[in-house]
């Protein structure tokens, strides 16, 4: 997975997160009300947003998740109405960019593998509707912040000691509905009844000069133009190694070889080649996040209730919805081979198995556990039943079934809400262990890692992932207590991070935190 970490600023009670890393195991924890599942709701925001064409970077409410509009979900007490939504993400060398415009087709020239870390800030505009504000971008000691109005009309960037505003032959633009500004630049001409623009960076040209300063004076163009394209964004040892690396003049190497990290012209050429490829850098990223969002799973904290009779209906189910209405429907649709395996899954971590039965027009799921030889209708199992049943399926098919869906591209994130809801404490464990096995399948398959997000109140299940981790089942680096409290409804919410050690017991872990007055 690409994306390690995301954060919030100013989203409900959530006056700024932080990063929270994206461990294979995440669980999050804390009193009402204190920005557990707004956090955790993020993750189907990004889906809903980046699954429809949209006008706004954001869609609010949508088809899992429901902020009401950007004035109910900015956190009421900020001091700037704005909402911010960051992510820290790896770029590889080899990174194609989204290509939404054939003037985006470059690659990314990265030295290496390169840590990004995004701050996006929505604001609300004089229509009611959420427009990108700032998006500011870090890497290897740089920064780039790009300011943009309500028309996605480029106000400022500011990268380092460059600070640009457009001007009548140079402006820049964002594209609207996209989660990132996604700049382009255009060049400005006038011909005698009217004006045209083209797409023109003005940076690649400063770039050139920059680059001419280090060469002979009679080096041609075309050879300026070629040792440009073999600097790369990087670390300023990184960017002086391949300009040092350029098989140049006598001048060339005399002047490369004055130049240190720190030097100021060496800090210019990394501000101008963030610049030369700002449209490249912001179209990979969003390609990125729209990759993670494609495989966001989510259930609700209130699963539909089970039914003692589903209608059919001859629809492709590709997935469990977030409320677990289609389960009947996802479950008869699995081919038999499929059926039995997902059976063998249930029997083993849950100790029953489910089969849809057709009858007319409609169908029934009939649940028998191990010990019983005869089935039982879902509806006479228990409320509980109904609401694990969702949890273990989406579990299973998006580690068993994603390769043959055409989406293994995109890494599962798993996000459900209260997964303990209506459960015994001793079938509250049995959440872990299926949480557990589905990481142990996705890594057996050697496919993208899957991340598993539970906003849960079950010390329960906080304990079994203990016992699994002292048992080795699981690596304690990859089990992490994600802490929402707040101390009085004014206060700001303090975010901590607790981890077990290698013998199951949580560190930085507050006493009584689930005790009276602790748990809610």
């Amino acid at each position: 997975m690409t994306l390690h970490a995301v954060g919030v600023k100013n989203l409900r009670a959530l006056v700024d997160s932080e990063f929270i890393e994206l461990k294979p195991i995440t669980l999050l924890v804390g009193k009402n009300s204190v920005g557990k599942s707004t956090f955790a709701r993020v993750f189907p925001l990004l889906r809903q947003s980046n699954e429809e064409k949209r006008r706004a970077p954001v869609l609010w409410w949508g088809k899992y998740v429901d902020f009401g509009s950007f004035r109910d979900a900015v956190h009421r007490n900020a001091d700037v109405r704005e909402v911010s939504l960051c992510f820290d993400i790896m770029l590889e060398p080899e990174s194609e960019p989204f290509l939404m415009d054939p003037w985006w087709s470059q690659t990314l020239p990265l030295a290496g593998p390169t840590r990004f870390q995004l701050e996006v800030a929505f604001a609300c505009g004089s229509d009611d509707n959420t427009y990108i504000k700032r998006t500011e971008i870090r890497a290897d000691g740089m920064s780039c912040t790009v300011h943009t109005s309500q028309n996605m009309a480029v106000e400022k960037i500011i990268c380092g000691d460059v600070n640009w505003t457009p001007s009548t032959d140079v402006s820049a633009h964002g594209a609207a509905g996209e989660l990132l500004p996604m700049v382009t630049f255009f060049r400005h001409f006038r011909a005698k009844d009217r004006t045209f623009r083209k797409p023109q960076n003005p940076f690649i040209a400063e770039l050139n000069d920059s680059i001419r300063k280090l060469a002979h004076p009679k080096t041609k163009d075309e050879t300026i133009a070629q040792i440009v394209n073999l600097v790369p964004l990087g670390s300023g040892a990184e960017v002086l190694s391949a300009l040092q690396a350029v098989n140049g003049s006598s001048t060339w190497k005399k002047n490369t070889s004055k130049l240190r990290t720190t030097s100021p012209e060496l800090t210019h050429i990394r501000e101008l080649v963030w610049l030369a490829h700002l449209e490249e850098v912001f179209s990979s990223l969003n390609s990125e996040i729209r990759t993670f969002s494609k495989g966001v799973r989510y259930l609700e904290p209130l699963r539909a209730t089970a039914q003692r009779y589903y209608r059919v209906q001859e629809l492709a189910v590709d997935e469990v919805d977030s409320k677990g209405a289609n389960l009947a429907v996802f479950i008869h649709s699995m081919q038999a081979f499929d059926r039995d395996r997902f059976n063998e899954w249930l029997k083993t971590h849950l100790g029953f198995e489910v089969r849809s039965v057709p009858d007319g027009g409609h169908i029934s799921l009939r649940v028998r556990f191990v010990d019983d030889n005869d089935d039982t209708n879902l509806t006479d199992t228990g409320f509980g039943m109904s609401q694990v049943l969702p949890i273990a399926t989406q579990l299973w098919s998006s580690q068993a079934m994603r390769p043959r869906r055409g989406s293994d591209n995109a890494p599962t994130c798993f996000v459900v809400e209260q997964p303990e809801l209506h459960l015994h404490p001793a079938f509250q464990e049995k959440i872990a262990d299926l949480f557990v096995a589905s990481l142990e399948a996705s890594s057996s398959a050697k496919q993208n890692p899957m991340r598993i997000v539970a906003e849960t109140h079950s010390s329960s299940l906080i304990n079994r992932l203990g016992e699994l981790v002292a048992e080795g089942r699981i690596d304690r680096d990859d089990v992490q207590v994600v802490m929402f409290d707040q101390t009085s409804v004014s206060a700001p919410v303090k975010i901590q991070i607790s981890q077990f050690d290698e013998e199951g017991v949580l560190q930085n872990w507050p006493y009584g935190f689930f005790a009276s007055g602790k748990s809610q």
